[in-house]
């Protein structure tokens, strides 16, 4: 007779020790026996196979079962959710950590003071979390205090602790392919020529509401910010515009340009932002703001390669059109030769800054140039060295002059030095 594998026959699972005997007892029947009951073994066959599907049916039936209950791996009453559940949705996937480091040290040198030399150090981490496919949440943490326009901690107090506070959170939310929203404190949305603080220091981070619209050509920005809210006066707020369009004039040359209005209400006549000081803002006889600041501003970029090199030239322009004097205008023009991203590539910025004193609100513009005050000119280098893609070395030099209207300009240089990381 021919030889009969049993094995593939044998269902699996708890089923499986029912047909033990039985086939126990065909593999081990005499050859004698055997060979004279053919007809009776060829049924035992096929009665063994017909229980074999049987069997396995009534096994895959009670996986199922204990499945959809949930009796097979849990107690009763107990439910748990399996990695792959759409609460978790490969969570990591979804969240993104930055984080930042600075240590700086810098002189000062004003004229009619004495000099200071002090070591600096500024630090911010946070997180971005993906909501949705359209939406964005957002938080950082930065060191320093309440001051609006810089992150810096001084490195003294006898070893005390230092003061981590909220600088950013925010939620972005994609409302078409070709308009965002962004809502909360966060990065400022407007563009600042090769990061010129003109304008805007580059440690502001403003609070309120962003429409972006990019529709391909050009992108428009439209912003609502809270600036000081009051109990029994009006509140100031900031409303602000720009449209900014880039035309590619050829592979290596390409111009950007901008123009911005920024408008201020219920600010003429209040008290100084923030700690009541002026900081070059010309102030009224009861030590408010003399004039109302709605700003017009106009920017362009020249992008082009110079000796096989990144090359840049820039010129911003502010007017204040609600000045109360002719005191109303601030400019600004340099270039940035090189590039320092890769690692050891370098990059040298210049720029010239001159500002009146009712140009810009002084609070909000650059805080370390003529000791963050309006009605100042001067000169700010600046050279950046990557040590590697995370790594960077450099030094910015200030040399401007305060009060460059009045009787008595003050000299004020300024050196810092620094070494910065990112994550």
């Amino acid at each position: 007779m021919k030889s009969f594998d049993f094995h593939r026959l044998l269902p699996s699972g708890r089923h499986a020790g029912q047909l033990l005997a039985l086939t126990t007892l065909l593999a081990t029947m005499p050859p004698a026996f055997a060979d004279s009951q053919d007809e009776e073994i060829r049924q035992l066959k096929a009665q063994l196979a017909q229980l074999t599907q049987r069997l396995e049916k009534l096994e895959r039936n009670g996986k199922a079962s204990e499945k959809s209950t949930g009796t097979a791996s849990e107690p009763a009453g107990q439910k748990t959710k399996s990695l792959q559940h759409p609460q978790f949705n490969h969570w990591p996937h979804r969240i993104a950590f930055n984080a930042d480091l600075r240590y700086r040290q810098e002189y000062i040198d004003e004229k009619g003071k004495d000099t200071r030399f002090r070591h600096r150090i500024r630090f911010r981490t946070g997180m971005k979390m993906r909501v949705s496919d359209n939406t964005l949440l957002g938080f950082q943490l930065a060191s320093g205090d309440d001051n609006p326009v810089s992150n810096n901690v001084t490195l003294d107090h006898a070893f005390s602790n230092k003061d981590i506070r909220l600088n950013k959170a925010y939620v972005q939310w994609k409302l078409s392919p070709k308009l965002s929203a962004e809502f909360g404190k966060f990065s400022n949305p407007y563009d600042r020529p090769n990061k010129n603080p003109l304008v805007w220091d580059n440690d502001l981070v403003p609070e309120g509401a962003a429409l972006t619209y990019s529709p391909g050509g050009f992108e428009a920005v439209l912003g609502w910010f809270s600036v000081e809210e009051r109990k029994t006066e009006k509140d100031t707020q900031l409303w602000g515009a720009q449209v900014r369009k880039t035309i590619n004039l050829s592979d290596e040359n390409r111009l950007k340009v901008a123009a911005s209005y920024f408008d201020y209400r219920h600010l003429q006549g209040f008290q100084p932002l923030y700690d009541g000081k002026a900081r070059g803002n010309l102030l009224d006889a009861n030590g408010g703001y003399l004039s109302d600041f709605n700003q017009f501003e106009l920017f362009g970029e020249y992008h082009t390669k110079l000796m096989q090199h990144p090359f840049m030239l820039f010129a911003d322009y502010v007017k204040n059109t609600a000045a109360e004097t002719n005191q109303d205008t601030a400019w600004a023009a340099g270039f940035t030769f090189g590039k320092a991203k890769q690692p050891g590539t370098w990059q040298l910025s210049y720029a010239w800054l001159e500002t009146d004193a009712d140009s810009v609100v002084a609070l909000f513009n650059d805080s370390d140039f003529a000791g963050g005050t309006t009605n100042a000119k001067g000169s700010l280098l600046r050279f950046q060295y990557a040590i590697n893609k995370k790594t960077k070395a450099g030094f910015n030099y200030i040399d401007s002059q305060k009060g460059k209207d009045s009787d008595n300009p003050v000299d004020y240089d300024r050196l810092q030095v620094d070494v910065s990381w990112k994550f």
